[in-house]
């Protein structure tokens, strides 16, 4: 699947509102406008997924899969890779 660097800031966002709701929920009761507050901070703070994005997409490298049968010259790889 590829990364998508809007997709995941909003999945950030998402899940930071619905933990400073969870952690913060005193401070919510007794100012209303905290909501709001912790709103713009999950905001802030998700924009640092769309930098991770961008920086896997652009400096990231993979090593090779799982190789295929075949002589050893003509082998490619054909498996999944991992990020190095």
């Amino acid at each position: 699947m590829a990364l998508v660097g809007p997709a995941l800031k909003k999945k950030m966002e998402t899940a930071l509102i619905a933990a400073f709701t969870r952690e913060f929920k005193d401070e919510i009761k007794q100012n209303p406008s905290a909501l709001a507050s912790h709103k713009k901070m999950a905001a802030a703070i998700s924009d640092i997924a769309l930098t991770i994005v961008e920086e896997l997409l652009t400096t990231a490298q993979v090593s090779p899969g799982i190789p295929t049968a075949g002589s050893p010259a003509a082998q490619t790889s054909v498996g999944p890779g991992k990020l190095i």
